[in-house]
């Protein structure tokens, strides 16, 4: 790859960022292969090439090969696009460029950027810049980070051809926590930004934290969202997008009854629903959460609280037998 082996589309030259696509375009990849150790559930999947899992990578790899290689143990057949700056790329290890190309992921690698955005920022941006350029060919997606995160079963088992869906962290923005407070900053932070009034504090107390760190849905309703809430914020160059967060926007958002208001429905995965954020909870109860905690088996790990066996698990890291469990197992 490191030898511009530019297969199916390059050169990407936008108003904000200039960029190369590069894609192992694999047609004939064989899903049957065994990457993983654990077993999993995908009866029903549906999903194809049509579909995509988009991730981020921001100066090193990283575990983001668990991710990908979850993913294809899981048999899931959709598009695999990773993201990336200059650094990452330049620091990617040659069995990872190798290994990537053999489960046939495509590369969006970000040379510069005309803007000054956060990072976080660049990853919505790149997302729709390539659904909108291949427009209609795809049709629902999943943003997932690439450094904690990994697959139990195919993600679209579960993701609706309509709407957007985010995953909420275990706690409300009011709660005492150190990390609540954080987010309760970030937004607070936006109201700054954005010159609007305080949020009621209500709606502070009762209102579970977004988690930016997983969005899914259709790539229909992720252009209408992008178009609506961030592509305005790059018209103006907003102070949102250099010194706020995605996850701060996210919140500030729903607090203010924007994402309500959108033409489409919007669905919230709690942290023990099928796109899980488990964050500090799992950081304070481990495999507790999970049924039969002493024989929790990647493949089946079913939350006690829902009797669901989340398909994407985003924040494993917190835990040390967990990460454990699937740093062996990948």
């Amino acid at each position: 790859m490191k030898d511009n082996k530019l297969i199916y589309q390059s050169n990407f030259v936008m108003k904000w960022y200039y960029s190369t696509f590069i894609s192992t375009n694999h047609s004939s990849y064989d899903y049957s292969k065994v990457l993983c150790n654990f077993g999993y559930n995908n009866q029903n999947s549906s999903s194809t090439f049509k579909d995509i899992i988009s991730s981020y990578i921001y100066n090193k790899v990283g575990s983001s090969l668990i991710l990908i290689k979850s993913a294809r143990h899981v048999k899931c057949k959709a598009s695999i696009i990773l993201t990336m700056n200059q650094k990452a790329y330049d620091k990617m290890p040659s069995n990872y460029i190798s290994t990537i190309e053999s489960l046939n992921v495509h590369i969006h690698l970000i040379h510069k950027i005309h803007f000054n955005i956060y990072r976080d920022f660049v990853r919505q941006f790149a997302l729709y810049d390539f659904i909108l350029i291949h427009y209609p060919l795809y049709h629902r997606f999943i943003e997932i980070d690439s450094f904690d995160s990994f697959f139990q079963s195919d993600p679209f088992l579960y993701i609706p051809f309509d709407g957007l869906g985010f995953s909420l962290h275990p706690y409300l923005l009011g709660d005492p926590l150190y990390v609540a407070q954080t987010n309760l900053k970030w937004v607070n932070d936006i109201v700054k930004f954005l010159h609007f009034d305080p949020i009621d504090n209500n709606k502070v107390k009762t209102t579970y934290v977004i988690c930016a760190g997983i969005l899914y849905g259709s790539c229909s309703s992720f252009l209408k969202f992008t178009q609506a809430f961030l592509i305005p914020l790059l018209d103006v160059n907003s102070p949102v997008l250099y010194k706020g967060t995605d996850q701060g926007y996210f919140n500030f958002l729903f607090l203010n009854d924007y994402l309500q208001k959108l033409p489409f429905k919007i669905y919230f995965s709690q942290y023990d629903g099928y796109f899980s954020s488990v964050d500090t909870i799992l950081g304070d109860q481990g495999l507790s959460l999970f049924i039969n905690e002493e024989k929790a088996v990647l493949g089946n790990l079913t939350f006690k609280s829902s009797h669901i066996a989340p398909s994407a698990i985003h924040q494993y890291i917190r835990d040390k037998k967990l990460l454990k469990m699937v740093n062996s197992a990948c």
